[in-house]
């Protein structure tokens, strides 16, 4: 038997072994390992001296199940803890735990149970730290209103509009109140007049729909940071009638 066969046996049954001895008086010797089993458990310690730790934890899986020898079991979870399943690991040492066991065996399968909990606790957290990073959505800093180019141009446009809506009606009112000389006369300035007021309410509504509009746009800019859906036009229609549908951003 090698170097390496001995240091894996000694890690897997000194536990065993040494609570064996300890306790020799007070417990009967466990009977000895049949052949089927002995040939599972030398595999299993083979597989574990080369780091096959997967194939080992099943030479002593099936060790245990056929004889449940106690020192099958902890060399099972030793497997699954050093093959990285500290969850089967840590199932396996809580059963070995259950077993009448010396305080040495105890200690040490608490020792190995408690290394395995701590891995998990530590895997169970970076996934959760993973899970958090990928939810959260990094948010855009808010740009300053002045800088909103659409959003000052449609306000702009819209004090303009209403500016010239204003003085368009007064324009308009003044016309109307105005005397002339003839009624001819004064039928064409009152015409005049209300063609004037007409143009001021447009100019009123234009300017009080593109400030509303630059408003909007002002409020929403920070929209911008997601995708732009394809603009696209269409007819709608409704109980009113048809009406102009804009889907999109700009």
């Amino acid at each position: 038997m090698n170097a390496g066969l001995c240091v894996a046996r000694l890690a897997l049954v000194v536990a065993a072994v040494s609570a064996g001895r300890a306790n020799a008086q007070s417990s009967p010797a466990a009977p000895a390992m049949s052949d089927e089993v002995r040939a599972h458990w030398e595999r299993g310690l083979a597989e574990h001296a080369a780091g096959h730790y997967q194939a080992a934890g099943a030479e002593f899986a099936t060790c245990y199940r056929l004889a449940e020898r106690r020192e099958c079991l902890f060399a099972w979870a030793q497997t699954a803890r050093l093959g990285g399943d500290c969850e089967t690991a840590a199932e396996l040492y809580r059963r070995y735990l259950q077993i009448e066991l010396s305080p040495r065996q105890t200690e040490a399968a608490k020792t190995q149970l408690a290394v395995c909990e701590a891995a998990i606790a530590a895997r169970q957290s970076q996934w959760a730290q993973r899970e958090a990073s990928a939810m959260r959505r990094e948010v855009p800093p808010r740009a300053p209103w002045y800088r909103d180019g659409w959003g000052d141009a449609l306000v702009g446009a819209g004090v303009v509009g209403l500016a010239a809506g204003a003085w368009l009606y007064v324009a308009a009112r003044r016309d109307a109140a105005a005397t002339a000389p003839t009624y001819g006369d004064y039928e064409d300035r009152f015409h005049g007049a209300e063609r004037t007021r007409t143009w001021s309410l447009v100019a009123l509504g234009a300017g009080s729909a593109a400030i509303a509009a630059g408003v909007a746009h002002m409020v929403l800019r920070d929209a911008s940071a997601s995708p732009a859906p394809e603009p696209r036009v269409g007819l709608a229609v409704g109980a009113a009638g048809l009406a102009l549908r804009y889907t999109g951003r700009f």
